[in-house]
This record gives structure tokens, sequence and C-alpha cells, in this order.
């Protein structure tokens, strides 16, 4: 299963759906709730949380979600679902975030990278060719 994670401000909480299963004749009952990115360019995501995964939501909470996406061809033309497969309250605005994934615009340390052992020069002869020759490749007029 592909799963994603996402954060965001819940925007919209739609009514709780029901019914019965064709196949399995179980009860189910699904609902849908839309989540605001906070990116320089937000965008809204609209999820469903399906039998014992619905949990109350509410307008302007904070979340950290965990999403699976599936399509499917039906007809010819494609859907795809977005169902939450977890859902946590998300740290405050302003709070150090302790996530296990990677953050868009995030700076991470890197480990230190060692300086090389040796350098090579080129022998001045091979230099000055090689310089010579990319003049005279270069027929740009700049």
């Amino acid at each position: 299963m592909s799963v994603f994670f996402i954060d965001g401000i819940i925007t919209n909480v739609l009514p709780v759906q029901s019914g019965i299963g064709k196949s399995s004749g179980k009860e189910w009952h699904k609902q849908t709730a839309v989540l605001q990115t906070s990116e320089q360019y937000p965008k809204s995501i609209a999820f469903d949380m399906f039998n014992d995964r619905i949990i109350p939501l509410q307008v302007g909470q904070a979340v950290h979600i965990q999403l699976s996406l599936e399509s499917r061809e039906y007809n010819g033309r494609w859907f795809t679902n977005v169902n939450a497969v977890s859902i946590e309250q998300a740290a405050p605005v302003g709070a150090p975030q302790t996530m296990p994934y990677p953050q868009a615009g995030a700076v991470y340390p890197q480990a230190p990278v060692q300086a090389p052992q040796q350098t090579y020069q080129q022998a001045p002869q091979q230099a000055q060719a090689q310089a010579q020759a990319q003049q005279i490749n270069n027929d740009l007029p700049f």
C-alpha cells in the first residue's frame, strides 16, 4: 500500500454517510473532510474516513494525516480515492515539529565532506592545448 503524509488545517467536515454493502451485506460508514495545506500556494485535499477510522474533526484543527491513494478505471473514466489511514493532532503553529519525514523547504544537516587526499594538476602544455581547443570550438558571440 502506498501511503503519503501531509499536514494542514481542516477547512470542511461533511456529514457521515452510511449504507449496506451489496456483496457483503455489512453496514458501512464514511465521512469526508477537506484539508488545506500550508504551502506558499495552499491546496485543498478532500479525503475519506471509513468505519472505525472516523474520528471527530473540527474546522480549524491542525492535523497530521497518513493518506492512501488509489485509482481505478470504470467505463473509460478514472476515479481516485484518497483515504485516511491515520489522523493525529498536529503541533500548534510555531512549536518545533519532530516528524520522521522530510518537510518542504527544510534544511537538514549533512555529513561532513572530507577533502581529497591528493590534488592533481595538468601539465602546463596540456592545459594550454585544452584552452585553445575550447576557444576554437566556441563560436558563440558572447
